[in-house]
């Protein structure tokens, strides 16, 4: 049996980030929300968010039983590197690679879920291509400054609040980047 292991959000202006999880043998789903204060300082500053996930990532994999037989495939996004570690002193068998199929898609419908719990809409086919995830992040921005009190939903540790210059992220998204 496989679990994969996703996030959805990592990108997005508002929101933390989803941790989704799914057995593909039996199309059990599970997934949690990574609050947006760690990615608000000084937690983002500090990569707080890395063990927010990891210990997500366990309780998703407890939630579905997963046993350390079982394979356990992850994303090879940021977000998740933390997680892979935690997973292998764990005893958990762990693969990486790109997520695609039934989990990106359920993984992305329980983060607009999110969203949509803070009072956003998001736009419709922000998937479609790079022009529409443009569209979204202004979107989102936009609905933000119509009231100041929205601020507190967006990931205001990014140098685009703080004007601070951040070294790279070793890599982004899954692009396929092995552990």
């Amino acid at each position: 049996m496989t679990v994969q292991v996703d996030d959805a959000g990592w990108g997005d202006l508002l929101g933390g980030v989803v941790i989704a999880a799914y057995r593909v043998e039996t199309e059990e789903f599970a997934y949690r929300p990574v609050d947006v204060k760690f990615f608000h300082a000084p937690a983002f500053d500090m990569k707080l968010y890395l063990n927010e996930v990891s210990k997500v990532t366990l309780e998703l994999l407890t939630e579905l039983k997963t046993s350390k037989e079982e394979t356990v495939q992850l994303c090879t996004g940021y977000v998740l590197s933390e997680a892979v570690k935690t997973l292998r002193q764990s005893g958990y068998t762990v693969s990486a690679g790109k997520i695609t199929g039934p989990l990106q898609e359920l993984g992305e419908k329980a983060f607009l879920d999110e969203l949509r719990k803070i009072g956003y809409s998001p736009i419709t086919n922000r998937e479609a291509n790079g022009r529409m995830r443009a569209k979204s992040f202004y979107d989102m921005l936009k609905w933000m400054k119509e009231k100041p009190e929205r601020r507190q939903y967006a990931k205001t540790g990014w140098s685009f609040f703080t004007g601070k210059r951040r070294e790279p992220f070793p890599f982004q998204g899954c692009q396929g980047v092995d552990y």
